[in-house]
């Protein structure tokens, strides 16, 4: 505002308007003052705008007369400036940022509100203090809003985004401080510095022709101000619309001022009114120009630097790719080495164990072979052992002379069953070892095999005085079972339960059926075995560790293969100590497809005394 005053002072701008029969007013362009002040200030400045418009208006329009005329229109005016510096704010924000044409159009929309409230409260207030006729109401309002439209549409934008930026200049060394920058910018960017030469040219000698010149004022040439606007809006947007087209207009109104008639390019008011409109289309257009090409302009950078980060984040990860890729070869060709080093090993341990099997199997056949040829180069002589010791014994070939050497005799007999009954162990468990020998399965009644081995084990308990017990249902119970091999387990047992018991005991046989299961159960009351040794009865050549079960004889092979001939019937075969009695055997086996479904049966008891 201050600059405003000097201007009209120094520069004699307000007389000289009136000193032309056109009798133009330079108070327009104020309102853009204002309103930029405002914006930039806020609110704040209202106090500080209202009193440079007292003083403007004491200065240069009352010459110093303070009264209602002098100082309400400032009032006026200031109001106006904040209430469109208000709607603005609220609309477009910081002014700092660049403009959109959504941020224009409310620019627009803000001059109008400011110019018409401007217009109406102070031609109203001459109206009504009769200093003006109403029935000029309209067309004042017309004149005055062109002319504030103007102002505000040229100044408002050159202060905001050409001066208001620049008010650095003003400090200490700041002239010398922007200049160093800017030459600075022009060295290193010459091509910027013809554009700005050749656009200077350019608007010179434009405005030269048209506003300036004898050519200009025979005729009108105003259109030729779009050349350097457009120049400028397309080299620098926005800002050279600003720049451009207050440069125009300046330069028109001091044309209008400060020539003569004979060299001025407006003759009536008229012009005039074609010139204001003339420059508010052209600015206004200029203006929307040059915000959708700053617009364009930034969509093409913001699409360049993303394209920039895309193509870096695509550099990247096809670096990564790459990397991931090679490290994925690597360890391709690590899993197959590794692959080929397992397949080799597999394929080394596996010929090793088929070695070892061959080689095993060959030590079987060969251990089977030996203890074949070993068990009957024993049996030959130990059979004619105990023949000869028996004939001894019953003295058929005469007697023997004393007592003493029958029982010589019995103990050679004795001797020699044990060890043929342990050289017969011994074949039977190579041969369970070698697969050799399948079993003859028929279907079988149980009862008869189980009396038959009670019968066959009776003489052994008769000379130990213990009473074989059997309890059986009548009905008969049918297995699937090799004879041979089934008696051998059952008589193996209850030699067991017979060997281990004290003298004038019990051997209870039970036999049963549960479900689709044979049961057999075999108990003696003999000393019981350990818990912690129950599951190692069934282990060849275990004889347990007390001294009472181990002096009673045998290889501790007699178990184990009772143990293997029932898991080939497909049954089982458990021991446990039953309290206050000793050791139950217990032998399940599957019943015969051929068992037939009957009601309950009766149970028999049978004893088998001594």
């Amino acid at each position: 505002m201050a600059a405003y005053l000097l201007a009209h002072i120094f520069f004699d701008a307000h007389a000289k308007a009136f000193q032309t029969p056109l009798n133009v007013t330079t108070w327009y362009p104020s309102i853009g003052f204002t309103l930029a002040f405002m914006l930039y200030y806020g609110p704040k400045s209202l106090p500080l705008v209202s009193l440079s418009y007292i003083a403007i208006n004491l200065l240069i329009w009352e010459n110093g007369a303070l009264n209602i005329y002098t100082i309400l229109p400032p009032l006026f005016k200031s109001i106006a400036s904040l209430a469109g510096a208000q709607y603005l704010h609220k609309h477009i924000g910081s002014i700092s940022r660049p403009w959109t044409l959504q941020m224009l159009a409310h620019f627009g929309v803000g001059t109008l509100l400011t110019s018409t409230l401007a217009g109406i409260s102070t031609i109203g207030f001459w109206i009504s203090s009769g200093l003006r006729p109403s029935s000029v109401f309209f067309p004042s309002l017309m004149e005055w809003m062109l002319g504030d439209v103007i102002g505000i549409s040229i100044v408002a934008p050159f202060m905001l985004v050409i001066f208001i930026p620049h008010l650095s200049l003003l400090a200490r060394n700041g002239i010398q401080t922007v200049l160093h920058q800017n030459v600075r910018f022009l060295k290193e960017n010459l091509f910027f510095l013809a554009d700005l030469l050749i656009g200077a040219s350019l608007l010179i000698s434009v405005i030269y022709l048209v506003f300036f010149s004898s050519f200009g004022q025979t005729y009108n040439l105003l259109f030729l101000n779009a050349i350097p606007v457009l120049w400028a809006v397309l080299r620098h947007g926005f800002r050279g619309a600003v720049l451009v087209a207050t440069t125009i207009a300046i330069s028109g109104l001091a044309s209008v001022l400060y020539l003569d008639e004979s060299t001025r390019f407006i003759s009536s008011r008229t012009d005039i009114y074609i010139f204001q409109l003339f420059t508010m289309i052209l600015t206004l257009a200029s203006y929307t120009l040059g915000a959708a090409i700053d617009e364009l302009r930034r969509a093409k950078k913001s699409i360049e630097r993303h394209r920039r980060e895309l193509e870096e984040t695509v550099r990247h990860r096809t670096m990564e790719l790459v990397q991931e890729n090679a490290e994925r070869r690597r360890a391709e060709d690590d899993l197959i080495r590794i692959n080929d080093m397992l397949e080799q090993r597999v394929l080394d341990r596996t010929k090793a164990l088929n070695e070892a099997r061959l080689h095993a199997e060959h030590m079987s056949e060969a251990k089977t072979q030996f203890l074949q040829n070993i068990s009957h180069e024993l049996r030959t002589p130990l059979n004619a052992v105990i023949g000869f010791s028996q004939l001894l014994t019953r003295e058929e070939l005469g007697p023997l002379g004393q007592a003493k050497y029958r029982d010589y005799a019995q103990n050679i007999h004795s001797a020699g069953s044990h060890l043929l009954s342990l050289v017969g162990d011994l074949l039977e468990m190579a041969s369970l070892t070698g697969e050799e020998r399948p079993l003859q399965k028929t279907v079988r009644d149980l009862r008869p095999m189980v009396e038959e081995a009670l019968s066959m084990s009776k003489p052994r308990a008769d000379a130990k005085n213990i009473r074989l017990a059997i309890t059986t249902h009548d009905a008969a119970i049918y297995v699937e079972a090799d004879q041979h091999r089934l008696l051998q387990v059952l008589l193996n047992l209850i030699g067991n339960a017979i060997k281990f018991s004290p003298e004038n005991s019990l051997v209870d046989i039970r036999l049963s059926q549960e479900n689709r299961d044979a049961i057999i159960e075999i108990t003696d009351q003999g000393p019981g075995i350990a818990e912690a040794d129950l599951p190692l009865v069934f282990e060849r050549f275990w004889r347990g560790n007390r001294s009472d079960i181990s002096s009673v004889g045998g290889m501790g092979l007699g178990l184990s293969i009772a143990h293997s001939l029932i898991q080939k019937h497909g049954g089982n075969l458990s021991l446990g100590n039953v309290p206050d009695k000793g050791i139950c055997a217990t032998i399940r086996l599957p019943l015969s497809a051929h068992q037939a479904t009957s009601p309950d049966t009766k149970t028999s008891h049978k004893n088998m005394a001594p």
